[in-house]
């Protein structure tokens, strides 16, 4: 064998390994996506978004008014937005919403029945009704409402009045909206 030949074996050899290497690079280049893409869907699987704001004084709603909330008790994951008294949904998921109103004593225009809706995107989810009624001479004046609802990343959530009516709150947070993530990611 020349001294030739012997380096164009030796070529040829290094370029077989030259290809099971690219090979190799491209299986572990797609190995590593299909890794980031398991991670990021792990993230967002284990989102933590939950939220629980209040009311800290009376006030007087016309219909279709957001109720302002603006005590924020806790707020973590994002979406809480004190300023609109609104949520918006940070990743896709189930998410439970628990809405508790007291109303004031004092009717409005006569009215002894108040409501509420909670809207997903302007839409009516939950409706609330809120009346004056007296057990063994105490009046009640309070609602609670809850929905378990999907929402896509963007989706806006808020409480709204569907009547006029006067909030009561003595600084001790009986109105309250809360929200939590039970599970990301919807199923198709």
């Amino acid at each position: 064998m020349t001294k030739i030949q012997h380096l164009e074996n030796e070529v040829n050899s290094l370029k077989r390994e030259n290809v099971l290497m690219k090979t190799e690079i491209d299986r572990n280049r797609d190995l590593a996506s299909s890794v980031q893409t398991d991670l990021q869907m792990n993230q967002a699987n284990n989102a933590e978004v939950f939220f629980s704001v209040a009311a800290n004084s009376e006030v007087n709603y016309t219909i279709d008014q957001t109720v302002q909330f603006p005590d924020t008790l806790s707020a973590v994951g994002g979406g809480w937005d004190n300023n609109t008294s609104q949520f918006t949904a940070p990743v896709s998921g189930y998410y439970l919403f628990i809405i508790n109103i007291y109303k004031h004593n004092a009717p409005i225009n006569n009215a002894l029945i108040w409501f509420m809706s909670l809207k997903k995107n302007g839409v009516n989810q939950v409706f609330m009704r809120i009346s004056d009624f007296t057990v063994n001479k105490r009046s009640s004046n309070h609602n609670i409402g809850q929905a378990i609802l999907p929402l896509d990343e963007g989706d806006e959530v808020d409480v709204i009045t569907a009547s006029v009516c006067r909030l009561y709150d003595d600084f001790g947070h009986q109105n309250q909206f809360s929200g939590i993530l039970l599970k990301a990611g919807l199923e198709e």
